[in-house]
C-alpha cells in the first residue's frame, strides 16, 4: 500500500510540474492577444487616442519607454502621456501598414513575453506625408489576465544606410 501512494505521489507531483507550460493551443491565443495589444496601441496612436494608447501600458514602477529621439526616455505612464500630447500636436494623421517580421516569445510561466515587429508607416506634418519603416521591441506582462506592456523601444528604421550598402558606396568612390 505504502508503494501505491508513493507511486501516485510521484506521478502527481510530475504531472503538475508539467501544468506550468502552456498547450500549443494556449500559447497561440496568448500570441493573438499579444497582437491584438499591438494593433490597439498602433489603432489608438494613428486616432490620437492616448485612451487607448496608454490602456496597453503596464502603470508599474517598472515602465520603461524609449522613443525615437535619444532625449525620449519614459520612465511613468504621466510622461508617457506627455510625449503622446507633444507627438499628436506634431502630426496631423498616421497610419501604419500591416504588422510584419513579428515575432513574439512568451515564458513558460505565460506571465511575461516579448514582442517585435515592425510596419510601414505614414505620417502627414502640415500637409506633407512621410512614409517611413517603424520598428518595435515590447516587453509585455500579464496583469488581471491581459497582457500589458511595460518596456517599450521605438524606431524609425533608415533606407539605404546598411553597413552593406555604405560599403558598396566606399568602393565604388575608390573606382571612380
Amino acid at each position: 500500500m505504502k508503494k501505491l501512494l508513493y507511486l501516485f505521489a510521484l506521478t502527481l507531483f510530475f504531472t503538475s510540474c508539467n501544468q506550468d507550460e502552456m498547450s500549443s493551443e494556449q500559447l497561440a491565443s496568448e500570441k493573438n492577444a499579444i497582437e491584438d495589444q499591438i494593433q490597439k496601441l498602433l489603432s489608438g496612436y494613428s486616432a490620437k487616442d492616448i485612451g487607448a494608447v496608454k490602456s496597453v501600458f503596464s502603470a508599474s514602477d517598472e515602465l520603461m519607454v524609449f522613443g525615437t529621439d535619444a532625449r525620449e526616455v519614459f520612465r511613468s505612464l504621466s510622461e508617457w502621456e506627455e510625449q503622446l500630447n507633444n507627438d499628436f500636436q506634431l502630426f496631423e494623421s498616421a497610419k501604419f501598414g500591416a504588422l510584419q517580421n513579428l515575432s513574439i516569445q512568451i515564458s513558460k510561466s505565460g506571465d511575461l513575453a516579448v514582442a517585435f515587429f515592425e510596419a510601414p508607416a505614414e505620417m502627414i506634418f502640415e500637409g506633407q506625408t512621410y512614409p517611413s519603416f517603424f520598428r518595435s521591441a515590447r516587453t509585455f506582462i500579464k496583469e488581471n489576465d491581459s497582457w500589458l506592456i511595460v518596456q517599450s523601444l521605438s524606431a524609425t528604421a533608415s533606407e539605404g544606410q546598411s553597413s552593406a550598402e555604405l560599403v558598396k558606396q566606399m568602393e565604388e568612390a575608390e573606382i571612380d
